[in-house]
């Protein structure tokens, strides 16, 4: 350990003059501070004072503050990093030194065979030389400017003692620290605390902070004492235990919890602890530094329809996989993968679908064996977290799920598999119509019909027959009184021409833009939302802008009901009355009949 010392600016630009070094520039240091270090001797100095000198990228206007008019931010071309050639030895020090105001957040990722020593003040990096070396790699923020780098040499006439210093719990020695031929002088610190067979000690107050080495050696004992502890549980609301142990004070805890938790068949996202946060990027939380219980909250998923979930960690035969980068960005703060093909579930019969997430490289999900099965999921990232849901997917039989191959650079989070429901239901009126939308894509019955909905002006819309309803997608259905389930499909074509949008649950009529489909005083069509009346989210309505409003919207001229499934022939000129599904009505209610071979409104 060494202890730089101030010296005066006349000394050191002295010192630095006598130096030589045959790839040092010529240049009078003036340095922002004077220092020597005890025990060493000028070497080499080069400074920042050319615009281009063994690819330093100099840099000016913002750091202009020295004569020479230079710093630099980074090596190489396109300020990318680079190396510098320095003449340096084994037991050699080198000394960065940077602006004040920016090189605070200096950053140098790595000097070649050498070792960070400590931090002078607020303006000097040392890094030691551990082995013959002459390369050194500097990367620098734009933030922070180096304006000098200093190799410098042990001093061989300095006069040199060894010191020991011993900390002492009572009688008991738990560590000694001790070098020899140090030079007289030296300032040695003295820690506060550390950490000797997994428990730690701290330094007893009115102990001191440093011991200088004096000539004939010098011995030191200082006493310390085992740190208290503190207790800590991390439970959630489900009954689960996450984690619970014992810390040092002092010591941060660190735990991870699972973003989404799957229990008794119910699925549960977005936990939330009673103190502190969580870090949702990797669910973790490291604020805990004292006795403290901590209940997580998990939110149940309405109608999730969730069958499988895993953390991939967790999955049979799976490789776990935690690093640096998945404790930051991945639920539970792990990850893994299939280094062999394996099956993980095996799904009946259904339509699915398939969530997953990554943040490196590319892992595809198959029903039935890689190479033969049908992928039907596919996930890539480049070092961002991404997330995919698959298109639904259809299995005719029960089918295994299996995954690529992966690695270390192509892992997984979690799987997440929906079983869509077999239909979805949907209530006709006496009315004879409804609209309609689903979160799945359906086919439509015998019995049923479905129509898109294209507003073209004037107080009637047009409807256009289709066969399939795509996910979230308002049509209007017509059929007879009753309830129908329309079965889910894996896909449905999208529908072109449809004014329908489907509400979120913040649609709130305003009397003048908003219409929704009803049986009113002037018969079946749309009418004006109510002001302030919100329309429940999934509910299909039709936008009119303000300057076309209308009272009503009606449907007596679409093409659904000229196209009324009845033979009207049959019906003309009778005088009987027909519902739209051609059947005989004795006392019509309010509504569209068949008359005479023509569509009346009652």
């Amino acid at each position: 350990m060494k202890k730089f010392y101030l010296l005066t600016k006349t000394l050191l630009v002295a010192v630095c003059l006598l130096v030589g070094a045959s790839n040092a520039w010529a240049y009078t240091p003036t340095l922002t501070k004077d220092y020597s270090v005890v025990g060493y001797k000028f070497k080499a100095y080069y400074d920042i004072s050319t615009t281009n000198v063994d690819d330093m990228c100099p840099t000016e206007g913002d750091l202009r503050f020295r004569g020479s008019g230079y710093g630099f931010y980074n090596f190489g071309s396109g300020n990318r990093g680079g190396d510098v050639t320095l003449s340096v030895s084994k037991d050699d020090i080198i000394v960065f030194e940077f602006k004040d105001s920016q090189g605070r957040s200096v950053t140098i990722n790595s000097v070649s065979n050498c070792t960070k020593n400590a931090t002078l003040s607020g303006d000097y990096l040392v890094y030691d030389v551990n082995s013959a070396a002459s390369t050194v790699n500097i990367n620098v923020g734009r933030a922070g400017c180096i304006i000098a780098i200093l190799v410098m040499e042990k001093d061989s006439s300095a006069e040199t003692a060894d010191y020991t210093i011993n900390y002492k719990s009572g009688d008991n020695i738990i560590k000694t620290v001790s070098e020899k031929s140090v030079a007289v002088g030296t300032v040695v610190p003295i820690v506060d605390s550390f950490f000797e067979n997994d428990v730690k000690y701290i330094k007893d107050g009115g102990e001191p902070s440093s011991l200088t080495v004096e000539a004939g050696g010098s011995t030191l004992d200082v006493k310390v004492s085992i740190a208290p502890t503190y207790t800590y549980s991390v439970t959630d609301n489900l009954g689960n235990a996450i984690a619970s142990g014992s810390a040092f004070a002092g010591e941060n805890v660190t735990y991870y919890v699972p973003y989404y938790v799957f229990k008794d068949g119910k699925f549960y996202n977005n936990p939330t602890p009673n103190i502190g946060s969580i870090d949702y990027a990797a669910c973790k939380i490291s604020n805990i530094s004292a006795n403290t219980d901590v209940t997580v909250t998990y939110t149940e998923e309405e109608n999730s329809n969730v069958v499988f979930f895993s953390e991939a960690e967790n999955l049979e035969g799976v490789t776990p996989y935690e690093d640096g980068f998945t404790n930051i960005r991945m639920s539970n703060g792990k990850a893994g993968y299939y280094s062999d093909q394996a099956a993980f579930v095996t799904l009946p019969a259904g339509v699915y679908t398939l969530t997953t997430s990554t943040r490196t490289g590319t892992t595809t999900f198959y029903a039935g064996a890689v190479g033969e099965g049908v992928q039907v999921a596919e996930i890539t990232s480049k070092g961002a977290v991404e997330t995919v849901t698959s298109d639904p997917f259809v299995l005719s039989e029960a089918t295994d799920i299996y995954t690529s191959v992966g690695s270390t650079s192509a892992y997984f989070d979690y799987v997440i598999i929906r079983k869509l429901p077999d239909n979805v239901s949907a209530t006709i009126t006496s009315a004879g119509y409804a609209t309609f939308s689903s979160a799945y894509p359906v086919g439509i019955p015998s019995g049923v019909e479905a129509y898109a909905v294209q507003y073209t002006g004037g107080n009637t819309v047009s409807l256009t027959q289709v066969t399939e309803v795509p996910a979230n997608t308002g049509v209007v259905l017509k059929a007879a009184e009753g309830v129908y389930n329309l079965p889910v499909v894996a896909s449905a074509a999208a529908i072109a021409n449809n004014d329908l949008k489907v509400s979120d649950g913040s649609v709130t009529g305003d009397a003048s833009t908003y219409y929704v489909l009803a049986e009113g005083t002037k018969g079946i069509g749309f009418y004006k939302l109510d002001t302030d009346k919100k329309l429940e989210a999934g509910k299909a309505y039709l936008y009119i802008p303000a300057n076309e409003a209308r009272g009503f919207i009606g449907l007596e001229e679409a093409t659904g009901i000229n196209e009324v499934n009845v033979n009207k022939a049959a019906v003309a000129k009778t005088g009987k009355i027909y519902n739209l599904n051609g059947q005989i009505v004795s006392k019509p209610s309010k509504g569209l009949f068949i008359v005479d071979g023509k569509v009346v409104s009652f």
